[in-house]
């Protein structure tokens, strides 16, 4: 029985999620705490199982309780399984069951339960004292004046003899204690049964806002739709109650791709209509205070405000859209400098925040842009495609052959993650016809021109990684940090996520050496997960000068590599985020944040502002390429909801993330 931490407010926040959604649930309590800044009691968060780190950093939030579901519910949804397989198509829609939960709460005098894709903008306090059983907002047919059938749950006109009248959305409601456990819990968990779904129409809201509203027929009191701001009825409610979603208490992204999904808005996935990019931008705004909130910032301060930007007269957004191809009467200037990177469908969001940064820094550019990848979905191709001058290219059959030999004599290449990718980066040595090529990682953000660095004349420019930075060189056969005077060093050793490539290389020699150097025992002895950096090193050792470290400032770098060279987020051309914490990969910034405390508190809030820096790229890159109505024409809608639904299907916790692009 879980008990109430302050009998002073006798309120408790309620809420429920999955691994998929933690990042949603993660930006809900801390808005939600942020606007009501004096709130003492308990917020339970009902799951079905969540990873350490998902559960390490939801509690970070200070008063958080993760609460199981019941065994009944369990049991109960278990058995829907096998007779109405349409709740489970194209994903389970069983968690959104979990809300039922929020009705066993006994012990408070209002339980306050929200859907996990909600952001508060304002206190909602003022409800708290209201006498009403229930309280909670219109749904898409009470905000048109209709009802629902009781049987099919599709809108209706309020006269019809079976309407249901004044139907609502379950994404917030306010639960008086007389509610609570009881006959109302059990008779909520007993209408889940296979009959209740014969006859619904299935493309209505069917799980728990069915039964909610079957059982509360005529005993719910509705609020304005401040309080719970549906975007998929957005024009709806600001045609009906003149209210703009910037001016709401609560906002609802009740759509298909949730803000902090970034591949699915990439590939297309939710109505661009539903999200505007002011909002999508409102809502990374909120998760980097979030941050900053579990990160010790005070509450009063925005750690990373993120850049608007010109507006335009129409208030959208003025950026530069990223230059097209030229045409094909220009070829020399076209092939004078070629962009390349290297990716998997995994790293499209990092590709396009890439391009999107390297081409609003260098609005001039004319050259070719060469994407390395062994396969891409039709929704990633079309993303890459609105910067125009995109190729991708696959990787040669010669490196695939010679990386199917190395993963089956060395295992510990595709355990715990795949690291083969990241020897793509050495096909940028094969592009011939170039004057220079600027290889880039796919996890890289540009802030400034670097084009000043096109016309140096050395072979090979790149930037010092740790071990130079420290003044150490690295074992030429263990590839460990060691003294730079001992007899076996390699000096000037350098990261690989950004290089520089001269002609000398490419028109050479270089790619066969290199790929001859694809061999198990290159890696024998070798104590440190390296893959290109470590070929690339031994083949370069003595022959190339190091950049300034703006050019290539990894994000996760001790402070020490930032103080020597007085970088920081907003300073460095170009940051690198290297390490786990990718920030598209949202979930895996949360498991960072379950070891906050192992590391400088000036460490964790430069992280923060470096992703509340690549949140604004990814937004002012969308609204520059107009990239999710571009994907939404290019691709059919069953594959981009079908790839969506891998992904939802997929998302497990990560045990060992990836420390480093495919490039």
């Amino acid at each position: 029985m879980l008990e109430p931490r302050s009998e002073g407010t006798g309120v408790c926040l309620a809420t429920a999620t999955t691994e998929a959604f933690v990042p949603g649930t993660f930006v809900l309590i801390a808005s939600f705490l942020e606007h009501h800044p004096s709130f003492g009691g308990d917020v339970v968060v009902f799951n079905d199982g969540l990873s350490p780190g998902a559960r390490t950093a939801l509690k970070s939030l200070g008063q958080v309780r993760l609460e199981p579901v019941s065994p009944v519910l369990r049991r109960r949804s278990a058995k829907l399984i096998a007779s109405v397989p349409q709740l489970f198509l194209p994903v389970s829609r069983l968690p959104r069951l979990f809300s039922l939960e929020a009705f066993r709460l006994k012990r408070y005098r209002k339980v306050l339960f929200c859907d996990s894709d909600l952001l508060f903008q304002g206190p909602v306090d003022e409800v708290f004292d209201r006498s009403e059983l229930l309280l909670c907002c219109p749904d898409h047919a009470s905000l048109h004046g209709q009802g629902r059938d009781a049987r099919t749950f599709a809108p209706t006109p309020v006269d019809a003899p079976d309407a249901i009248l004044d139907t609502f959305n379950a994404g917030f409601m306010l639960i008086d204690r007389r509610l609570a456990g009881g006959a109302c819990y059990s008779g909520l968990l007993d209408m889940i049964v296979p009959g209740t779904w014969d006859g619904v129409h299935m493309g209505e809201p069917t799980t728990d806002q069915l039964l909610l509203n079957r059982y509360f027929a005529g005993r719910q009191t509705l609020l304005a739709p401040t309080y719970n701001y549906l975007m998929s009825s957005a024009a709806d409610i600001h045609a009906i109650h003149d209210l703009e979603p910037a001016s709401a208490k609560v906002l609802h992204f009740n759509i298909g791709a949730k803000p902090w999904m970034a591949a699915a808005m990439l590939a297309g996935v939710g109505d661009p209509r539903q999200m505007p990019d002011a909002l999508l931008r409102h809502w990374y705004d909120a998760w980097v205070r979030s941050l900053g909130r579990v990160l010790g910032a005070a509450p009063s301060t925005r750690p990373m405000a993120l850049g608007r930007g010109p507006q335009s007269k129409s208030g959208r957004q003025a950026v530069q859209r990223p230059p097209r191809a030229q045409a094909k009467g220009h070829a020399q200037d076209r092939r004078d400098v070629c962009l390349a990177t290297a990716m998997t469908d995994e790293f499209l969001p990092g590709t396009f925040v890439l391009l999107a940064s390297f081409l609003k820094h260098h609005p001039g550019f004319k050259g070719d842009i060469v994407v390395f990848n062994d396969g891409l979905s039709a929704s990633a191709r079309s993303a890459l495609g609105v910067f125009g001058q995109v190729r991708p290219e696959p990787i040669s059959p010669a490196l695939r052959e010679r990386l199917a030999k190395l993963a089956a004599a060395v295992p510990q290449m595709l355990s715990p993650l795949n690291r083969l990718p990241r020897l793509w980066s050495l096909e940028a040595f094969r592009l011939e016809g170039y004057r220079k090529v600027l290889f880039c990682d796919s996890d890289l953000l540009f802030q400034g021109a670097v084009d000043s660095l096109f016309d140096r004349t050395e072979p090979l420019l790149c930037c010092p990684d740790r071990a130079s930075l420290h003044g150490q060189g690295r074992d030429a056969r263990t590839a460990v940090p060691i003294s730079a005077d001992a007899p076996d060093a390699m000096l000037d050793t350098f990261n690989a996520g950004f290089m520089l490539i001269d002609r000398q290389l490419t028109d050479g020699g270089c790619y066969s050496d290199l790929l001859g150097m694809i061999a198990p025992k290159a890696w024998e002895g070798v104590r440190v997960r390296l893959t290109d950096q470590l070929l690339l090193n031994r083949y370069f050792a003595g022959r190339k000068p190091l950049l300034p470290l703006t050019y290539n400032c990894r994000v996760r770098s001790r402070d020490i590599e930032r103080d020597a060279h007085g970088l920081g987020p907003k300073s460095a051309k170009v940051l690198h985020f290297v390490g786990p914490n990718k920030p598209w990969r949202i979930e895996e910034v949360l498991a960072v944040l379950a070891h906050a405390a192992e590391r400088p508190a000036t460490t964790r809030h430069l992280e923060a502002e470096a992703c509340g820096r690549w949140y604004a790229a990814l937004v002012d890159g969308m609204v520059a390429t107009d990239v999710r109505s571009a994907v939404r024409r290019a691709v059919p809608a069953g594959h981009r909801l079908q790839r969506h639904a891998d992904r939802m299907a997929s998302a497990q916790p990560r045990t060992a993330p990836s420390n480093k692009s495919p490039g």
